[in-house]
């Protein structure tokens, strides 16, 4: 277990170096770097689902949070606040609500790379559409001009 620990922050020490490197090369850059930062939110994207993936493996063991703050100083000594006859588990309702924003923030991440998946398979469509034969030529903008003005009759067959 320790060596895979020290792989993967190995491989985050090498992350951060080529983070480095690439921010020397887009000061370097005179170029348009359109595009690139889509790129760019995609991977730290990627970087926050494993954050979460981590920290979900790590929560029975006192891991931190993402706050920064472990299971056990979160924890005070109200833990429940009496309203009544009605007990509140302030920790357990604060649980509940870090998992479903987790949980949401999950969804979202991957309803936007859905949606830029789409956007782009779209893109393409439109593209190869654009580049066809049949958009710019004229004898079938003759032929689309004639159909609208009623010219041709539909026969049922």
């Amino acid at each position: 277990m320790a060596d895979n620990r020290q792989s993967v922050l190995s491989m985050i020490s090498q992350v951060k170096a080529r983070l480095t490197d690439l921010e020397k090369a887009v000061n370097a850059c005179e170029g348009d770097l359109t595009g690139y930062a889509e790129k760019l939110d995609r991977i730290d994207d990627k970087v926050y689902l494993l954050e979460v993936e981590i920290l979900k493996m790590g929560e029975g063991s006192g891991a931190a949070s993402p706050a920064g703050q472990t299971a056990e100083s979160s924890q005070s000594s109200a833990a429940k606040e009496s309203d009544g006859d009605f007990n509140i588990d302030t920790d357990k309702l604060k649980e509940d609500a870090e998992k479903a924003a987790s949980e949401l923030s999950e969804i979202y991440v991957e309803s936007k790379e859905t949606l830029t998946d789409l956007k782009d398979a779209i893109e393409d469509i439109t593209g190869t559409i654009k580049d066809s034969p049949l958009v710019n030529n004229p004898i079938v903008d003759d032929l689309r001009s004639a159909s609208k003005a009623g010219k041709f009759k539909r026969r049922r067959w």
